[in-house]
């Protein structure tokens, strides 16, 4: 069994059954993950004289026995090494779901201090703020993924998740805009780049940032049609569209046309 680098990332090598099994750590490869996972795995005693552990004390002072504790920023970080497959603004937006989850926690800083009180509290919390049904069962299954991922990872040793139901708001009925109401919005704007922007996502229901990501070689006026094939994200960067189905081509009726052609 041994350690060694790929990409500034720590893996783990072993020989089982015959064979060679290489194996991610999600973490960097630094010395104190190197200690760290060594100590886990049972590869070197004299290490864990110079690893740092904390003192468990019990009640009326005295120390019962030291042990190692996890720190949840570093359980965070590896856990999110998963998500780098997704695409930078899915990682963003995970991101700060889990920012969230910290937060209702009061953020912790040892793994041990989640437990179910902690939870109770939490729920207690995520109730009081009134999200949306949504938003908050995204909240929900992320804490449930980090302390499953701590599970697997052994770096606790029962893992406290429960689910609570909680009252969400009902979600209220989106009325679109009538051809009167259109009309009047359309004509209170004055002629330019945000009108051309009002007018096709009124009339194509194209996304912000497909919008935004036009050219002028995605304009067809001989057959009447837009090609979608990028957008702008969050970040300000031209990528590809949310998924693979959206790359289209959509058809361009009149009233887009003329802001088109007036460009």
């Amino acid at each position: 069994m041994k350690f060694y680098n790929r990409n500034g990332k720590l893996y783990l090598e072993q020989y089982i059954e015959g064979k060679w099994d290489r194996k991610s750590l999600f973490c960097d490869d630094t010395p104190d993950n190197r200690a760290m996972w060594a100590i886990k795995l049972g590869m070197n005693r004299k290490l864990k004289a110079k690893a740092k552990f904390k003192p468990v004390k019990k009640q009326g002072g005295g120390v019962v026995a030291q042990e190692w504790r996890i720190k949840v920023a570093f359980v965070v970080d590896q856990l999110m090494e998963t998500y780098a497959h997704l695409k930078e603004t899915s990682q963003t937006h995970t991101r700060q779901i889990m920012d969230r989850v910290l937060e209702l926690l009061d953020h912790p800083v040892y793994m041990g201090e989640i437990d179910k009180p902690t939870l109770h509290q939490f729920y207690n919390k995520l109730a009081a703020r009134g999200y949306a049904r949504s938003y908050t069962s995204a909240i929900i299954k992320m804490l449930q993924k980090l302390l499953d991922f701590a599970m697997v990872m052994d770096y606790i040793d029962l893992n406290p998740f429960f689910k609570r139901k909680l009252k969400t708001p009902t979600p209220s009925k989106k009325k679109p805009l009538s051809d009167a109401e259109v009309t009047a919005i359309i004509s209170t704007c004055k002629p330019g780049i945000f009108c051309t922007y009002l007018v096709v996502a009124i009339f194509t229901g194209a996304r912000m940032g497909e919008i935004l990501a036009l050219r002028r070689s995605d304009i067809d006026f001989e057959r009447n049609t837009i090609r979608i094939e990028r957008a702008i994200n969050q970040l300000g960067k031209i990528t590809t569209p949310k998924t693979e189905s959206s790359i289209r081509t959509i058809e361009m009726p009149d009233p887009v046309k003329s802001p088109f052609e007036a460009h």
